[in-house]
Order: structure tokens, then C-alpha cells, then sequence
């Protein structure tokens, strides 16, 4: 069928009836217009606008936390001087636990593989081990991988061992 026998057969559907059949058909179809119009390009578009702009929310907020992570970290780097800790692990660590007061509670220090040392409390200040990690953290960058304190019959004293890695 070619498309002369088509639009001759429409034209005849058309001619066919009455002038309000015809306002009728001509509504429905401009609303049938108008669906697939919406349905077909609006929604699509529209869909996607929003997806993409609760994406870019998303990635300004993570922006956001990594400026101020940045911030923080820029922070702590000049905390400790600019500087990166050299030595020896142990070393580094019986240096801090002197310089926050727990080295008389630190009995051993055993190697526990590449960059990793056991550190074992014996009575040792509660407060100040607390501070004696976080220096090892901030200024010394070594990490507590493991950490287990138990108290002792002495108010505010501990005993425990201790994973340490360097970072």
C-alpha cells in the first residue's frame, strides 16, 4: 500500500462524518498529541533533570567534606611541626609515651612485623595513656590497630597491650 491509498482512505474516513464527530476526533487527537508528548519527552527530561541535580548536591556536599578534611589535615600536619616522623618505631614510641608521663606503666615493647609493634601497660595512668595515643597519632602518625585496656584495683590505672602501625 502506497502513501497516496493511505491518505486517500483517511480523507474519505474523515469526509465521512458529521462536523461534530470530526471537533470530537480533532480534540482526542490533540490530546492524544499532548500525552505522547509529555510521556514521551517531557517525563524523560524531566526525570533526568532531577537525578542529575540530586547528583550534583551529592557531589557538592562531598566537595564540602573534602575541603574541610583538607583543612583538618593541613591542620594537623602543621600541629606536628610541618614535619614527617623518622626513627625508629620504637624509638618514636618510648619518646612519647616520656613526653605524656605513661612511660613508667609501659613494660614491653615486642616487634610484631614490618612497621607494627606490641606495646604491653602495666598499672599505667588512664588519662594519660589516652593522651600518650593521641600523640602517637597526631605527631608521631602511628595508629592503634588493637587495643585492649583492662582496669586494675587502683582507681584510674590500667593494664593492657596495644597493637601499633605505623601510617
Amino acid at each position: 500500500m502506497n502513501t497516496t491509498a493511505i491518505r486517500d482512505g483517511v480523507n474519505e474516513f474523515w469526509m465521512a462524518r458529521e462536523p461534530r464527530e470530526q471537533w470530537i476526533l480533532g480534540i482526542g487527537g490533540l490530546v492524544l498529541l499532548v500525552t505522547l508528548l509529555y510521556a514521551g519527552l517531557w517525563q524523560p527530561t524531566a526525570k533526568a533533570l532531577a537525578e542529575l541535580e540530586t547528583e550534583v548536591e551529592s557531589r557538592q556536599e562531598l566537595v564540602t567534606w573534602l575541603r574541610s578534611s583538607a583543612a583538618e589535615a593541613e591542620a594537623l600536619r602543621e600541629s606536628r611541626g610541618g614535619e614527617v616522623p623518622s626513627g625508629p618505631l620504637q624509638d618514636r614510641v618510648e619518646a612519647a609515651a616520656k613526653e605524656s608521663g605513661v612511660s613508667d606503666g609501659l613494660v614491653r615493647l615486642t616487634g610484631e612485623g614490618e612497621g607494627r609493634l606490641r606495646a604491653d601497660l602495666e598499672g599505667a595512668d588512664f588519662r594519660r595513656a589516652m593522651i600518650w595515643l593521641q600523640g602517637l597519632e597526631r605527631r608521631q602518625m602511628i595508629r592503634p590497630v588493637r587495643v585492649r585496656l583492662d582496669r586494675t584495683d587502683q582507681p584510674g590505672r590500667v593494664n593492657g597491650s596495644l597493637i601499633l602501625e605505623e601510617r
